[in-house]
């Protein structure tokens, strides 16, 4: 049913759709349109990363998004022919360890089949977005079906996740100049026996050229070969693909006929605003990237979930309008990041660059193998980005785990238990261990931080080991549905009080129990500052 404070969401790729089944969770009205006559058959991206995994996670889906992925856990990198490198997530002290790969088309049918699930509204197929008009208190969308027809509708707000050639970008207006690489890639999807693990990313690196080989199933790859110069207009060919791994890998190679196999070209560009009061884009209408890295579906995922909670803020009047300006503010700098990533490591592999420190980091010595074991899995999984979050002071984001996804959020996901976690709200992790029994300290934080618990913005979740569970049976603080949780992390690594957003990204650390901290992060920025109608609450103190 049409409401007019709903969100029109534009394009049901990857990115479109984890922001519709977002929304549904959070309890904010949407409508999900493209202009395709149904989900798309190509294969395209790939790579789900341990970020967006856990973010997935944060938005409801729990693990369903790549459930029959192929698992990649180690990329190994060779120099003409022989191992050079590789980088391992199984050093990562996560449960999740490794990247997921499968064809585009079947991310986008998990994220359907969830969305079907959640009975919140299906895709309108075959309905293009033709005409924006912003007005002071809502956006005009104008819409044609594939018949021709065209029809006007009256929407909150609008998100476009409509691609390379967004309309929705055209709207906003944002510089969009980049790098246009001087070569292209042609890439096809292969039934093929290869002597490798399935697990395992092959990257081949030669003065003159590279190819790649993932496995995307039991003994079905993705080839990615480069070729230098300007995109042929000529129908893309197999054989572009087999001559580059006959004379490199094997001359007896034999390639079947493609599952699918394109060519595309390699670029960077980002657009310099993505958003204009009520209009956003994300996803390829907000940037390109090469495919080098895997970091273009990854980074529109995060675009819609850091615009997903705070629709559904404003939405349930637990924030001002305002803060959907932190949408650009966040994610427009992060993306930029990202790119600057993607830029480096495609002239790194494409060997326009020749002298660089993460080439000797690379090395196989001695001296790199904490490099290797350790940074590089934590770069190349996703979770390494730091955000600058809007609402948070130069000292908050000098720590360096300000901004980054929490791994007490991970705990909790890995264990499956995320309905722990109020949908809605800031989570204000108490580590009761710390405490050490200083029970006042903790009824006067709880007793400044009442009245905002009232208003559901922060939920308190308290934690110790498991080892100390026992001897903290009588902690003066219980939730229904929360129970004390065993934590990830080492006695040194904790601090006392964690909040976290609605997104998993941390806002504070620190060892006192300063419900001032907590209410100027939330609370007194102008972003959050907003009055709300008092809720009932579902947390008590034990006396």
């Amino acid at each position: 049913m049409y409401r007019d404070d709903a969100v029109l969401i534009v394009g049901a790729g990857p990115v479109g759709l984890t922001l519709a089944n977002d929304l549904a969770r959070r309890g904010v009205p949407y409508k999900i349109v493209d202009s395709k006559a149904g989900p798309t058959e190509d294969s395209k991206g790939l790579a789900i990363n341990i970020s967006s995994q856990y973010g997935l996670q944060l938005a409801g889906l729990g693990r369903s998004i790549g459930r029959e992925g192929q698992s990649i856990s180690r990329l190994n990198l060779h120099w003409q022919g022989k191992r050079y490198s590789s980088i391992n997530f199984s050093w990562l002290p996560f449960d999740i360890q490794s990247l997921i790969t499968q064809p585009q088309s079947v991310t986008e049918n998990e994220l359907l089949e969830q969305l079907q699930l959640a009975g919140k509204g299906a895709v309108a197929w075959g309905e293009e977005v033709v005409h924006i008009e912003e007005q002071e208190n809502s956006v005009l969308a104008t819409l044609k079906r594939l018949d021709g027809e065209t029809y006007t509708e009256s929407y909150k707000y609008l998100v476009g996740c409509d691609g390379k050639r967004s309309l929705t970008r055209e709207h906003i207006q944002p510089d969009f100049s980049g790098v246009d690489y001087d070569m292209f890639f042609v890439l096809g999807d292969y039934e093929l026996s290869l002597p490798y693990d399935n697990n395992e990313v092959q990257y081949y690196i030669y003065p003159d050229t590279f190819f790649i080989l993932i496995p995307i199933g039991q003994d079905l790859w993705r080839i990615v070969v480069k070729y230098d110069g300007e995109l042929p207009e000529s129908k893309v060919s197999s054989s572009e693909i087999s001559s580059i791994l006959q004379t490199y890998l094997n001359p007896e190679i034999v390639l079947a006929e493609p599952k699918w196999i394109s060519r595309a070209p390699f670029y960077n560009r980002v657009a310099s605003s993505i958003q204009s009061n009520r209009v956003f884009i994300a996803g390829d209408a907000a940037h390109l990237f090469s495919p080098i890295g895997g970091t273009g579906m990854n980074t529109g995922i995060q675009d819609a979930l850091n615009l997903g909670w705070k629709l559904a803020f404003v939405h349930h009047q637990m924030a001002p309008e305002s803060c959907l300006n932190s949408y650009n503010e966040e994610r427009q700098p992060a993306i930029k990041q990202a790119a600057d990533l993607s830029d480096l490591s495609t002239q790194l592999i494409t060997r326009t660059i020749t002298e660089h420190s993460i080439i000797d980091q690379l090395a196989p010595e001695q001296g790199n193998r904490k490099i290797q074991s350790r940074i590089l899995p934590y770069l190349h999984s996703g979770l390494a980005q730091k955000i600058q979050l809007a609402n948070s002071s130069d000292e908050h984001d000098a720590e360096p785990d300000i901004g980054k996804l929490s791994p007490r959020v991970f705990a909790l996901l890995d264990e499956g238990k995320i309905d722990y976690l109020q949908k809605n709200s800031y989570w204000c992790f108490i580590n009761l261990e710390l405490l050490h029994g200083h029970e006042e300290h903790l009824n006067h934080f709880l007793f400044e931080l009442e009245e905002d618990m009232h208003i559901g913005r922060v939920q308190l979740v308290p934690y110790c080991f498991k080892s100390a569970v026992q001897s903290k049976s009588n902690a003066l603080v219980s939730f229904p549905h929360i129970e004390i949780e065993k934590m990830s992390c080492s006695d040194d690594e904790l601090s006392l009080v964690e909040l976290v957003r609605p997104d998993g990204l941390t806002q504070l650390l620190s060892n006192q129990l300063d419900a001032k901290q907590v209410r100027h992060l939330v609370f007194g920025s102008e972003l959050f500052n907003h009055p709300s109608a008092v809720q009932e609450n579902d947390y008590e103190v034990l006396y």
